[in-house]
């Protein structure tokens, strides 16, 4: 009696270990850096044993039967040529210019959502995910995918904290004690620099409000 029990709570046990998850990944940014984080997300989960949709511009070469990909290579295509490391350690790109900033990331967002593979995910009334992963970059309209499958969603984030995904959760960080992500000064602030933080809170958040939203 006592090893029929035993058994029992092994299977039980088992079965709860192997339970697996329907999920979808989104990771659409057109940018390297931005893959290589997905592909790692993606194969955890997979190695975890979960069913795996992965939206993604750099799909993955014979992927593995517990992953399908939603192809949105066509977003490669909004990311200037001169766009990459060279030119930003040069200065020739200026990624500090906010407006321009936000206009690519506004770009992005919109031909993903409107691309004809996500559009055909998104309409198919058999679509079920227990949860959306998605990849946050300075914007959150996307989330509403969460709502369409009527599921949780977990933010994923390619940088460090700072203000701007810290206010997701609670409220904006302090600027005379919080470096803005793209700051070059450090605690503690001379008076002239926690001025120049508050702005530049100010100024992204207008600006992403305008641009983005």
């Amino acid at each position: 009696m006592k090893k029929l029990l035993y058994f029992l709570i092994f299977i039980f046990l088992k079965a709860s270990f192997l339970e697996s998850y329907k999920i979808l990944v989104s990771f659409p940014v057109p940018s390297k850096s931005h893959n290589i984080l997905g592909n790692g997300v993606v194969r955890n989960l997979l190695k975890a044993g979960h069913e795996i949709t992965y939206i993604t511009p750099y799909p993955i070469n014979d992927p593995p039967p517990n992953l399908r990909q939603i192809d949105v290579s066509a977003n490669i295509n909004l990311m200037q040529d001169n766009i990459n490391i060279k030119t930003i350690m040069e200065k020739e790109v200026d990624l500090k210019d906010w407006k321009f900033f936000f206009k690519m990331v506004k770009s992005i967002n919109r031909d993903t959502l409107l691309s004809e593979n996500v559009q055909r995910l998104l309409n198919d009334p058999n679509e079920q995910f227990d949860l959306y992963m998605p990849e946050w970059f300075y914007t959150e309209s996307h989330i509403g995918i969460a709502a369409v499958f009527g599921c949780p969603y977990i933010w994923i984030s390619t940088v460090e904290p700072h203000w701007v995904i810290t206010r997701l959760i609670d409220e904006h960080l302090h600027p005379a004690y919080n470096p803005d992500i793209q700051s070059s000064s450090s605690i503690p602030f001379s008076f002239y620099e926690r001025v120049q933080q508050l702005t530049n809170q100010l100024t992204m958040t207008v600006i992403q409000l305008l641009l983005v939203f």
